[in-house]
C-alpha cells in the first residue's frame, strides 16, 4: 500500500515540474516563440509591429527590445525597450492582462490631419 502512495504522487510532481519549467522558459515548449508572439499580437492589433527580440518569462516579465508600431501613416511609435509584467492572477483564469508596462526611450508620432 505504501508503494502505491509513492507512485500516486509521481504524476503530480512531474506536472508541477513541467509547469515550472514552462513558466520560466517557454522556449523549451514553443518552437520559435518570438514568431508565435508576433502572430498573436497581429491578431489583436491592426498595423505593423516589429521588434528585435524578447527576453524573459511569464513569472518575471518580458523585455522586448527595439519595438516599433506603425498604423498606416497616422501613428508611428518606437521604443528602445518595453518591459511587460504579466498579471498572474488573471492568467490562472485564462485571461491575458498585464500589471505593468514600462516604455524606455520612446517616441510617438501622431498625424491628426491624415484622413486616409
Amino acid at each position: 500500500m505504501a508503494l502505491i502512495k509513492k507512485y500516486f504522487y509521481i504524476p503530480f510532481i512531474v506536472i508541477i515540474f513541467s509547469l515550472t519549467i514552462f513558466l520560466l522558459n517557454p522556449k523549451y515548449f514553443i518552437n520559435n516563440y518570438e514568431d508565435y508572439i508576433k502572430n498573436v499580437i497581429h491578431l489583436f492589433i491592426d498595423g505593423e509591429i516589429e521588434f528585435d527580440n524578447i527576453k524573459g518569462n511569464i513569472l518575471l516579465g518580458f523585455n522586448i527590445s527595439n519595438i516599433s508600431y506603425k498604423l498606416e501613416d497616422k501613428y508611428n511609435i518606437y521604443s528602445k525597450e518595453v518591459y511587460i509584467d504579466p498579471d498572474l492572477s488573471n492568467i490562472i483564469f485564462g485571461k491575458i492582462s498585464f500589471s505593468k508596462i514600462i516604455l524606455t526611450e520612446s517616441t510617438f508620432k501622431i498625424d491628426k490631419h491624415n484622413d486616409s
